[in-house]
């Protein structure tokens, strides 16, 4: 049976980090295991003095989710490590936590894309780390 290790994406320095750490773990297995990269778009309440968003916050997630997973696969490519992609909207932590359910193992960064989105999410991480059913690795 292959194995499975999810790794999120957000674009960020740490999940760069967890990305090549997965690379090393994927190397030390028998059998080369599934990467399984995972982007979550998060709707951010946006309130503006005219009352009004000057462009589409979709467009703007649905561009930063590829741009993230372009860069994860790059590396996994390099790697010749086989992977996946899986893009989702809802709460990091919930979807990494429910994705989790179908991997043996998650490998994630410990900060993700600043302190503003860590106010307004929470610590995704330490949230994976006490709800996750499976082993997961936080990468600095």
């Amino acid at each position: 049976m292959t194995q499975r290790i999810l790794v999120p994406v957000d674009g960020s320095e740490g999940a760069l980090h967890a990305i090549n750490e997965a690379v090393q773990l994927a190397k030390q297995f028998q059998t080369t295991p599934e990467i399984v990269l995972l982007h979550v778009k998060h709707s951010y309440p946006l309130v503006t003095s005219m009352g009004a968003v000057p462009f589409n916050i979709d467009e703007v997630l649905e561009e930063e989710s590829k741009e993230a997973l372009k860069r994860a696969r790059t590396i996994l490519q390099e790697a010749d490590i086989p992977h996946q992609t899986e893009s989702r909207s809802g709460d990091p932590a919930t979807e990494i936590c429910e994705l989790a359910k179908e991997v043996d193992m998650v490998v994630m960064g410990s900060r993700g894309l600043g302190p503003f989105r860590e106010v307004v999410l929470g610590s995704v991480s330490s949230k994976v780390l006490h709800h996750s059913k499976v082993p997961v690795t936080i990468v600095k």
